[in-house]
This record gives C-alpha cells, sequence and structure tokens, in this order.
C-alpha cells in the first residue's frame, strides 16, 4: 500500500540531531556548527574542488534544513537556527562567516596527504570486498530461514529510541530472513509497547518495526564484538519520508557508558532526502550530553560529501513519490567504515568520503576505484569542533557490537521535512508519502581486520 498525505503539522519541540540516545542540547562543537565551513564565505580559505559539489554555498552542513521562522526542521526547544542549520549551544550567536573556518584545499592526491597530521591517505577499496591485507573475520550473509541466534539478538516489545522520539515499537516478529537477505518491517499496527512513548505518556504506539543488535548485556555477554577493522553492509531502504534506517556501531557490553565509548554511525538514511547518507561520530566533551562530527552527509546522486544544503539532493514529498526514487531505495548500497587506532573512515561504494583522526574532519572525492583525487579539510577540533572530553585514542580503542533498525518517524525525518507523528488519541499522517509495510533490506554485514 502506498500512502501520501498532505496535512496538518505537529512537531514537538527537540534537539534534531540524529543521535541514538537522549541528546540534550547536543551539538557538534561548542563553538558553535560552522555553516560557513563547507565551501562558505568563510575568511579563512575556500573549499576544495569536489565533483558535483556546489562551492560557495552558505547551505547547512547536513540535511537539518531549518528556516528562521522554524517552519522547516524545527530546531526544538534551546536551540536556534543558523543560516539554515540547527545550534543548539544555548545563548551562542549564529557564527558570522568571518569567524567559520575556511575548508581549504590539502592537496588531495597530488600531495599525497589527507591534511590530518601529515597522514597517509584512506586506503581504496572500489569493487574490492575490503582494503588490501584485510581479511574476513566475520560475517552474516542472511541465507538462512530466520535469523540466528548465534549473531543477533532481536528487541522485542521495546520503545528504544524515546530520545529520538521515534513513533515505533520494535517487535522480534518484525525482523525476518528470505531470499537471501535480512527484512527489517514497518509497518502501521497499534500496539501495546513495553515502555512508555513519550509523546502521549502512555505505551500505545501506532508503527512496529525491527531491531537487531549483536549486543547481549553484561549478563549475557555480548554475540560479536570487535576493536579495529573494517566494517560494511549491503542496504537498500524502504520508500518513504517517515523512514529512518540505520548501520551503526555501538560500545560492547564492557565498554563505559554513551557518548564514552563513541557511537560510530557507519550510515543513518531518511528517507525524506533518499538520495543522502549520514556517517558520524559521537564523542563525549565538554559541556554538551555529547558532541558529533559535522558535516556529515554523502549524496549518492551526485557523487558529492559536499556538507552545504545544496547538496542535500532532492526531497521525497507527495507530489514527488510517484515519480521520484532515491538511490539508497532503489538499491543495495554498500556503507562501509574502516576503523583503525588514529583515523575513523566512511565509504560508500567502496569509495572514501570522509575521514576524521582526532584533530581533523576531511572529506574527498574519489574515482570510481576509490582513488582519491581531492581532500578537503572542513574542520579542525579547538578551532570549529569540539575536543573529546576523553582522548580520542582512547575513544577509538572502545569494542564496539553492531546494530541495525529502521526506525519510523521521530526527530530526524522530522527535521528533513516530515510532519508526521503522535497526537492526543492517535496519528496524525501529516505529509506522509510512504509505501506501507516498509521493508529495509540487509545483503550482508560483514567486518575485515588486518
Amino acid at each position: 500500500m502506498r500512502i501520501a498525505h498532505s496535512g496538518w503539522l505537529w512537531i514537538a519541540a527537540w534537539c534534531l540531531f540524529g543521535c541514538a540516545s537522549a541528546v540534550s542540547g547536543s551539538t557538534g562543537s561548542s563553538t558553535g556548527p560552522s555553516a560557513s565551513s563547507s565551501g562558505s564565505t568563510a575568511a579563512s580559505g575556500s573549499s576544495g574542488t569536489t565533483a558535483g559539489a556546489s562551492s560557495g554555498s552558505s547551505g547547512a552542513s547536513g540535511g537539518y534544513v531549518c528556516t528562521e521562522a522554524g517552519l522547516q526542521g524545527n530546531c526544538g526547544e534551546g536551540c536556534h537556527c543558523c543560516d539554515n542549520q540547527c545550534l543548539c549551544d544555548i545563548g551562542a550567536p549564529c557564527p558570522s562567516a568571518a569567524s567559520g573556518s575556511g575548508s581549504g584545499s590539502t592537496g588531495g592526491a597530488s600531495s599525497g596527504s589527507s591534511g590530518s597530521s601529515g597522514s597517509a591517505l584512506p586506503p581504496p577499496i572500489g569493487s574490492a570486498a575490503a582494503p588490501a591485507g584485510y581479511a574476513l573475520a566475520w560475517s552474516d550473509e542472511f541465507n538462512a530461514a530466520s535469523l540466528d541466534p548465534a549473531n543477533w539478538n532481536a528487541k522485542d516489545d521495546s520503545n528504544y529510541g524515546t530520545g529520538n522520539h521515534e513513533d515505533e515499537c520494535y517487535f522480534a516478529a518484525n525482523v525476518t530472513e528470505s531470499g537471501g537477505a535480512l527484512h527489517l518491517t514497518a509497518k502501521a499496527q497499534t500496539v501495546t509497547c513495553g515502555g512508555t512513548n513519550p509523546d502521549t505518556g502512555n505505551p500505545t504506539y501506532y508503527y512496529t518495526s525491527g531491531f537487531i543488535t549483536t549486543k547481549g548485556g553484561a549478563a549475557a555477554g555480548d554475540k560479536y564484538s570487535f576493536q579495529y577493522g573494517y566494517a560494511e553492509a549491503s542496504i537498500r531502504m524502504p520508500k518513504g519520508n517517515p523512514y529512518w534506517g540505520a548501520f551503526w556501531l555501538v560500545g560492547a557490553s564492557s565498554a563505559p557508558a554513551w557518548p564514552t565509548y563513541g557511537e560510530f554511525d557507519v550510515t543513518e538514511l531518511v528517507g525524506g532526502y533518499p538520495d543522502l547518507t549520514y556517517g558520524t561520530f559521537h564523542y563525549p566533551c565538554a559541556g554538551h550530553t555529547n558532541c558529533q562530527t559535522t558535516p556529515h552527509i554523502y549524496n549518492l546522486a551526485s557523487g558529492s560529501a559536499y556538507g552545504g544544503s545544496s547538496n542535500n539532493g532532492t526531497q521525497l514529498t507527495p507530489a514527488n513519490f510517484d515519480t521520484y526514487s532515491g538511490a539508497t531505495s532503489s538499491r543495495f548500497v554498500r556503507y562501509g567504515f574502516l576503523w583503525e587506532p588514529g583515523r575513523i573512515t566512511w565509504y560508500v561504494d567502496g569509495r572514501p568520503v570522509r575521514s576524521f583522526d582526532g584533530a581533523e574532519l576531511v572529506r574527498y572525492a574519489s574515482d570510481a576505484d576509490g582513488n582519491i583525487t581531492t581532500s578537503t579539510v572542513e574542520k579542525t577540533v579547538g578551532t570549529d569542533l569540539s575536543a573529546s572530553s576523553t582522548p580520542f585514542a582512547t575513544v577509538f580503542s572502545y569494542f564496539h557490537t553492531i546494530d541495525l533498525n529502521l526506525s519510523f518517524g521521530g526527530a530526524f525525518p522530522q527535521g528533513n521535512g516530515y510532519t508526521g507523528g503522535e497526537v492526543d488519541g492517535g496519528y496524525d499522517v501529516g505529509n506522509m508519502a510512504a509505501d506501507l509495510p516498509g521493508q529495509m533490506d540487509v545483503d550482508f554485514v560483514r567486518v575485515y581486520q588486518d
């Protein structure tokens, strides 16, 4: 069933950054997000050339589009809109263009350096399974008739995600395998969930979905955890603006609490902008619940990691639902994450798109084989990106487990144009445009280590 509605707007006030746990007033920078840091009018530099990107645009460094009136992508309580980006440092002024960090090109492949403390460029992968020298350490190809309990736990009767005000309750019945793929299915289903809905104050939810994890808890033990390596999943999203899928790495049972362990979001996929993937690192920092690396988008249609709003691509709406399908929902896409002791790098279809080494956030352009052609320093710790309250080398060192989930509604979709949500006594579908049920398909999850 395809649903497309245009209706009444109902958005609660909350922080709209795509955090996996409750986030209160968090931001990627204690000096404020630099809407001018990527190809803007920053006085200290200009952005490097990136294929398909629009340089000189002052838009948001990500998909959290807002307006000064808060009519699109309401920034939430305690936050305000600065040049189309939500700023959640309470009381902080909007950063001026002159105070932004001009990104500047690091010389790309011609210099042989990413600009990150002189370290070598991330390796290409292209059509290969993993970086050269890495061997398969763990995988699930999802070729069985049901979820392998040796590898995964499925959340059941769980409203995990209340910090994001998600609109679903997770059930194990929404997790299936067939045809060589995992299926996480979201559907309209009124249930009494095993937890209170923060938007209504009661346990009623109007949608259900699926969530699996290799984490098992201190008593049961984790199904699988690892330290360092290359992790990759092949994912196809359902089509629809309420959907929010994710492949992410969270601290193992032996690790400290969030965000001290460092959350690695390999990809977050929001259906309202179906050409975008968001790759983010959440970490502990002084004065905030957590900080995060931004810009964090990559547009599969443009082939660019440029972080301005001009690179958000086409927004999915009821008006274009029948005529437009973005890359993330029309095919399987490989989302990869190379985790090294001194650097983390995000990959899409074998191409390195962005890295962070604890000092600099760098974006890349590359050829079809993943060979980097241009590298651009987007932000620098201590200038326009907050320092970690725990040394980055320590944060990078904790063992992590693997999560896959498909959420429905909540902060991130609403921050990207979806207007549906719970109201007293029911659910207002707002401008919902979606295939229902909706199925996030996962072809495989693999971990390689050297």
